[in-house]
């Protein structure tokens, strides 16, 4: 939004399918694109009668002028990779041989980090290491993760001079992880409890990046993959460290 803003384009918000039918039939010919959530781009294409452009609904918006974003290489649109927006450039994560990309379309942290002022090293909360971990299965057994449980009581040990003690801001996804990756998310006594690893729960924006700039350092653990959160450290002045 923050980019068509800078770009000078109009754009019209639409909660209801019914409503984007209403926008459509008013600037049919001066919209270039529908830009719509993955969460709804199938439903649409389902909905024949109140949506997409169908011999039910003629004057509906072609499945083709519609474009959905999303985070992952995965396609998320019913016509593939290339009316599926991502902000990482997956072709060059991609295996040679996997040809199918989606389209990329780079963000920018610039807006998020120049709400948040650059914190002095000395205004900034002791050893407090914040690692990147929205939810807490990704702290659990599995392939991607990149240190044990016993890692977070050690190292807070070995740099205890420091004073170097792990934050993180993540929800409980205990069921979900249980149901659908069949991992069990260990307790966070296992980790070394509140003084070595605390969490503070999921935070809204400004809370989230108010905390990161407190931090002496961003620490990965091994998931995601991607985010943009370690490019907000750096334009914070916060150091990531990368276990990849």
């Amino acid at each position: 939004i923050e980019s068509l803003i800078l770009l000078n384009y109009t754009f019209l918000y639409a909660h209801e399918f019914d409503a984007v039918q209403d926008i459509y039939h008013l600037f049919s010919t001066s919209a270039p694109a529908i830009i719509m959530s993955d969460e709804h781009i199938f439903e649409c294409w389902e909905d024949k009668v109140h949506c997409v452009k169908s011999p039910q609904n003629p004057l509906g918006p072609p499945i083709w002028k519609i474009l959905t974003f999303h985070f992952w290489p995965n396609a998320a649109h019913p016509l593939g990779h290339r009316w599926t927006l991502s902000p990482e450039d997956y072709a060059h994560h991609r295996a040679a041989d996997e040809i199918d990309a989606n389209t990329y379309l780079p963000y920018t942290v610039e807006f998020s980090c120049n709400s948040q002022p650059v914190l002095p090293p000395a205004e900034r909360e002791r050893g407090r290491i914040w690692a990147l971990a929205k939810r807490l299965s990704y702290l659990s057994p599995h392939r991607e993760r990149a240190w044990p449980a016993s890692f977070f009581p050690a190292a807070a040990t070995h740099l205890s001079q420091l004073g170097v003690h792990f934050t993180i801001g993540a929800e409980d996804d205990s069921e979900w992880a249980r149901e659908h990756d069949g991992v069990e998310v260990q307790p966070m006594s296992e980790f070394g409890g509140d003084g070595v690893l605390e969490n503070v729960g999921l935070l809204d924006r400004p809370d989230f990046m108010r905390e990161i700039a407190r931090s002496v350092a961003l620490l990965g653990v091994g998931r995601p993959a991607i985010s943009p959160t370690p490019y907000q450290a750096l334009c914070l002045g916060v150091p990531f460290i990368n276990p990849i």
